[in-house]
């Protein structure tokens, strides 16, 4: 259960965490803590925090940080657990619903002409007729 938003003072240093719901694994593989890392260095490139020191492990991670404003951390942490857009979701949800790969149109249109899954990047029905 998330905690109640509160206030962060500038220059206080912070112990910040965040667990998987259940213990679940938030990381899978090597690519996930790599992406991670990336996302901590462009917020750190963008808010003026401070961060002396991390650990991630598959179901959770923890930072200590010292923001150095006093929206800092919270901008910052938005930014590190932003979700998915809504276009973001819906390429994720017509890909699923219809079967087909997920990536990039290009990589796309080739992987779907590999696998024999062109007609998954149609619409659903029967073309309509021409007059």
């Amino acid at each position: 259960m998330p905690r109640t938003a509160g206030s962060t003072e500038a220059n206080m240093v912070y112990h910040v965490l965040n667990r998987g719901n259940g213990r679940m694994r938030i990381f899978h593989k090597a690519e996930d803590f790599d992406a991670f890392e990336r996302v901590l260095a462009e917020g750190l490139a963008r808010y003026p925090v401070e961060l002396f020191t991390y650990s991630l492990m598959p179901n959770h991670w923890r930072l200590v940080v010292r923001p150095k404003t006093d929206l800092a951390l919270g901008r910052w942490m938005g930014g590190v657990n932003r979700g998915l857009n809504v276009e973001q979701l819906d390429e994720i949800r017509t890909s699923v619903n219809r079967g087909r790969p997920f990536g990039p149109e290009l990589w796309l249109q080739r992987t779907a002409k590999r696998l024999g899954l062109e007609f998954t990047l149609r619409g659903p029905g029967r073309p309509r007729t021409k007059p």
